[in-house]
């Protein structure tokens, strides 16, 4: 006889190794992200590393505006899909380590916030690259 799997063996089964992936998926965590970040109706968030969506998905309920990067291609792919609906809502899909945020924001010097559940590996480049970077400083929440 087979036993159900918990939702947590469910997605981390998929979790790319290579990639230092795993998914948040506990309410208390996601809820607790959304609190500090202090995310309202009116922000402009740079998630990276949308996942399976899970934090994604409780940025927009605040009703932030969302710009996803996402490096894995299946799960960018699997994320446009179910969230192809949500008009506050741009997934891209590279690596955040190399994005051109100017482009990104095609705004001059817009104000942020960012948000990630990273992989320990690509935390520092990361928080480097929006030190050294000619935009505003954002909000980090990482």
């Amino acid at each position: 006889m087979r036993t159900s799997e918990s939702s947590s063996e469910k997605f981390h089964r998929f979790a790319k190794k290579s990639l230092g992936q795993n998914f948040l998926i506990d309410q208390r965590v996601l809820s607790s992200i959304i609190r500090s970040a202090e995310i309202s109706k009116d922000d402009l968030v740079l998630e990276i590393g949308t996942g399976k969506g899970f934090l994604t998905k409780e940025l927009l309920k605040q009703g932030a505006r969302v710009i996803g990067v996402e490096m894995d291609e299946n799960l960018a792919s699997d994320l446009a899909k179910e969230l192809q609906h949500e008009s506050k809502l741009e997934l891209i899909t590279g690596d955040a380590r190399h994005l051109p945020l100017d482009q990104v924001f095609q705004l001059k010097n817009p104000e942020y916030k960012v948000v990630a559940n990273l992989p320990y590996y690509a935390a520092m480049p990361i928080i480097m690259r929006f030190l050294e970077s000619d935009q505003n400083l954002p909000i980090l929440l990482l």
